[in-house]
């Protein structure tokens, strides 16, 4: 266990936030400021066996649950009797430095390109380029492989985004919706939007025929919807091909 200071304020101090390591995931636990006392000491200072037993109890707790999930709700449970808050994370970091965005740059173009090739590319040895890739891997950076389809050979002719407005903003109104919207292979993608409408889809059918039916069958019969504004694209112009990483 080591403390680290989060920073300065004026007319304040912080107090120590205490990273606890058991493996993997990592504890960060965000202490909130204390206010000077007389001559300028921090009161926060008594506070540090209380802070340290509260690192103690999350630790423990880490080593016994499973998910991540189960961690972070009992340790948000566990800081309301301190009154601090505690967050978690898998512990890797990983520099977007050049060659790093090379590499996935390469790999948007080609994931099923080889370690040595994808080496090669970018200037590194095999080895060295693995190590990236894997640590790159275990940062969330890289989330999975997959093919690219196409749309039209696989008999989706037309493909249409589509604006949804519900009744509301109210969390089971958005809850409900999304859990239907979740159901629905036709739905390719589903955002909640700022603006003029609350949700945008991006939905496929075989032909004007087959996307009536999916509307009929399906979109009206989402929950909570007071609008639906199909809007359907004639061309595409640029087609999806990666991040810009290599910037």
């Amino acid at each position: 266990m080591r403390s680290i200071l989060t920073g300065k304020g004026p007319g304040y101090t912080y107090l120590p936030a205490v990273e606890t390591y058991s493996g993997k995931p990592k504890l960060r636990i965000q202490i909130p400021w204390e206010p000077k006392g007389e001559g300028g000491k921090s009161r926060g200072v008594a506070r540090d066996e209380r802070i340290k037993s509260f690192a103690r109890q999350c630790e423990t707790t880490m080593t016994k649950v499973e998910k991540l999930t189960q961690f972070a709700v009992i340790c948000a449970i566990v800081g309301k009797t301190y009154g601090y808050q505690a967050s978690y994370s898998n512990g890797v970091s990983v520099e977007l430095d050049p060659l790093n965005r090379r590499i996935l740059a390469a790999l948007q173009q080609d994931c099923r390109i080889s370690i040595a090739d994808l080496g090669l590319a970018v200037g590194l040895s095999a080895s060295a380029c693995h190590r990236r890739v894997k640590q790159m891997e275990d940062a969330g950076l890289i989330t999975g492989y997959g093919a690219h389809l196409d749309r039209a050979k696989l008999g989706f002719k037309v493909e249409f985004f589509i604006e949804v407005s519900l009744q509301s903003q109210k969390a089971d109104v958005l809850d409900a919706f999304e859990r239907a919207v979740r159901g629905m292979d036709e739905i390719l993608e589903c955002h909640l939007m700022a603006g003029g409408t609350d949700y945008q889809l991006r939905v496929v059918a075989a032909d004007v025929e087959d996307y009536e039916r999916v509307h009929r069958e399906r979109l009206s019969k989402l929950p909570h919807v007071t609008r639906i504004r199909s809007n359907l694209v004639i061309r595409t112009v640029r087609a999806w091909s990666g991040y810009p990483v290599g910037r």
